[in-house]
């Protein structure tokens, strides 16, 4: 599961549903690389899912690119579902470009 940047260069599509079951002792540290990551970004679209589960003790990370649309708690777990911010994120980034 380190390995998970490399697994996400092989692919050559875009995904509708990413799932991510981080081993617990690095859940927050994991989830945190991966909202961050430009590789998970440019292999989803705009109307993709992420799903974490992770630690409910663990608070997940804000993300420009993801939005944090529910949290399901099954204790001692909690999965948490984003959207992506597709659309409001690259019209943000084509006014820092122009």
């Amino acid at each position: 599961c380190a390995d998970w940047r490399h697994g996400l260069r092989s692919i050559n599509d875009q995904l509708d549903i990413v799932l991510s079951d981080p081993p617990y002792a690095n859940d927050s540290v994991m989830a945190k690389d991966m909202l961050a990551s430009a590789e998970l970004e440019s292999v989803v679209h705009d109307t993709s899912l992420l799903v974490l589960e992770h630690m409910t003790v663990s608070r997940m990370p804000q993300s420009d690119f993801w939005e944090c649309l529910k949290e399901k708690r099954c204790h001692p777990t909690t999965f948490s579902f984003y959207k992506t911010r597709w659309k409001e994120y690259n019209q943000d980034l084509c006014l820092l470009e122009s």
